[in-house]
């Protein structure tokens, strides 16, 4: 799922927990395994958007499949991070306000003359991401008009100023008869050399806080879907209003290849996991009992005391974590929200062994609340290189917890790690 950063605090973050703890939950009334889930924040920019445009995402992995998707996702391979606007727009033909037309030819020259001042990242975004050669037409290239005294206020903008900062800094007075003490940013003159403003559906309004860089007027339809990464050959209504509207609401192509990349990664090594096991000798919990017997010690210290615990000790505590429970994502667990249910009734054997390993815990992480120290202390290891990255994301874990709850499975289980534990031994022997 996507949508606004707004929407993690939207009901006092009431609907960004409600929307994990269900899925969480999901089909777990019929014996289904509901999905691990978890929110990351993504910015358009360091994806190759060359737009401000940070979202939130919240992924969900059906709980019964080993392994955690990417915390951070990477560019597409043909995106370049940090393009900036010009490279996008700056080769497209100088239009007036209302003029242009739906369709009409490239002006080659222009862009001839806009690729050699370009980087590798400008010139990959012409050909990689716009496609402009498969594109015979230049389309949706129209200016929308403005009044007379809209393009004076323009005039007195430098390229990548606002209002508000001009007429503070500069002591500019613009003609816009609203409260300037309430609309200080009404006007917003783009730069070429930075990203521009988050593309919104509001464009199809009135365009005011996207001027051009070094025109007199604001953004086109195509102008938009270029800084949106959408390739020129995408064509869009005529209509300016509406195409605005579907530009300024669409999720941008290239996020959306880097997201697809990301799941696809993620269900390659999902199918891995399925054939093939690797334990870590003795660090590995062959069944439930084993790996609440190597929580349990830590689950009462402060963290002063978390912090003084020995690497191998911490990571049989920490690998216990993932074997239990196949459901909680690391990336949730400095995150929980604020409220704290004590409604849990699966982990029936954890219920009877060490009842605080399943209530209270958090809805929005899904974390039992006693464990949040340790996850706490995992992550400040994590961040300092006391855990690698398999360790922190032990799929390897999980899995053997999955394994050890199928019975026909526990059998191998054991027998691999306690191969690699007496390879282990013979070699310290040796």
């Amino acid at each position: 799922m996507e949508n606004v950063l707004g929407f993690r605090s939207a009901v006092g973050g009431d609907y960004f927990t409600r929307v994990q703890h269900e899925a969480r939950t999901l089909g777990r009334a019929v014996g289904r395994p509901g999905y691990r889930v978890h929110g990351q924040v993504e910015d358009a920019w360091e994806l190759g958007v060359p737009q401000k445009r940070r979202r939130q995402l919240i992924v969900g992995v059906r709980a019964d499949f080993p392994g955690y998707f990417a915390s951070d996702l990477n560019s597409a391979p043909r995106a370049r991070p940090r393009t900036p606007l010009g490279a996008a727009i700056g080769d497209l033909p100088i239009l007036r306000a209302g003029g242009g037309d739906d369709e009409r030819k490239y002006d080659r020259k222009r862009r001839a003359n806009h690729l050699r001042r370009q980087s590798k990242a400008g010139r990959n975004y012409i050909f990689r991401v716009l496609e402009v050669k498969h594109a015979p037409k230049l389309t949706n290239h129209v200016a929308r008009p403005h009044s007379d005294r809209d393009l004076r206020d323009f005039a007195r903008l430098k390229e990548g100023e606002s209002s508000a900062v001009a007429m503070r800094e500069r002591g500019v007075k613009f003609e816009f008869p609203y409260d300037k003490s309430i609309f200080k940013d009404r006007y917003t003159r783009q730069s070429r050399s930075a990203p521009c403003s988050t593309i919104v559906a509001h464009l199809s309004k009135d365009g005011l806080m996207f001027i051009h860089p070094t025109q007199n007027r604001s953004l086109t339809p195509r102008e938009a879907a270029r800084i949106q990464s959408f390739p020129d050959w995408f064509r869009f209504p005529p209509a300016r209003t509406s195409a605005y509207r579907l530009i300024g609401n669409a999720v941008p192509p290239l996020i959306g290849e880097a997201v697809g990349i990301a799941v696809k990664s993620c269900l390659e090594r999902i199918n891995m996991k399925t054939r093939t096991i690797k334990f870590d000798s003795a660090l590995l919990p062959t069944d439930e009992k084993e790996a609440v017997d190597w929580l349990l010690p830590l689950l009462n210290l402060s963290y002063r005391s978390l912090r003084a615990v020995r690497g191998k000790e911490f990571k049989r505590a920490w690998y216990s974590i993932a074997f239990l429970y196949a459901g909680l994502h690391p990336d949730s667990a400095l995150e929980h929200g604020k409220r704290i249910a004590r409604d849990r009734k699966d982990y029936l054997p954890l219920t009877r062994m060490e009842p605080r390993l399943v209530n209270p815990y958090y809805e929005q992480s899904g974390w039992p609340v006693v464990l949040v120290p340790i996850a706490k202390e995992a992550w400040r290891r994590y961040e300092g290189d006391g855990l690698k990255d398999h360790e922190f994301y032990c799929s390897d874990a999980q899995l053997a917890g999955m394994c050890c709850r199928k019975p026909q499975l526990i059998k191998e289980v054991r027998s691999q790690r306690d191969h690699l534990a007496q390879q282990s031994f013979d070699h310290v022997t040796a």
